[in-house]
């Protein structure tokens, strides 16, 4: 069964990852520079995506509802993006209209998506997203302490 307790240790490991330093993208240069905007907000670079995947769980919806009450207050970039578990379905984003979407977005919901076709349910979300990623070439070495020793 899923508890507001795991719900918020997966929340507490995602905000980690999200929040992880993104300072060695190498800067655009030029005066035309690319943004994405995903989450509704127009970004310099691509954000970091967190999704869950599972093999098995209890009730997916209780997944959702607890996934849901924990991320609703968080601006939405800082929100799980979608989880899978092949047993059961997918927790995704309900818009709305009812469409739904692999990654939150003002005013979507987490909600409980059973099928039997879970992996390709969760690939088409997921894909829409990540097909579309632009990543920004990155400066590694800024990532080594400066007492580091090759």
């Amino acid at each position: 069964m899923w508890t507001l307790a795991i719900a918020t240790e997966l929340i507490a490991n995602m905000s980690s990852v999200k929040a992880l330093d993104k300072s060695a993208y190498v800067p655009q240069p030029g005066p035309i520079l690319q943004t994405t905007n995903v989450h509704g907000v127009e970004q310099d670079h691509f954000p970091t995506p967190y999704f869950l995947f599972a093999f098995e769980s209890g009730e997916l919806a209780g997944l959702a509802r607890a996934l849901d009450q924990q991320t609703r207050p968080l601006p939405v970039g800082q929100r799980v993006d979608m989880a899978c578990v092949l047993s059961r379905g997918v927790v995704l984003n309900l818009q709305p209209d009812g469409n739904v979407d692999g990654v939150p977005a003002p005013g979507t919901r987490l909600a409980s998506y059973n099928t039997s076709n879970v992996l390709l349910m969760f690939y088409l979300l997921a894909s829409r997203f990540l097909l579309q990623a632009d990543t920004r070439p990155i400066a590694l070495q800024r990532y080594v302490p400066p007492d580091f020793r090759f």
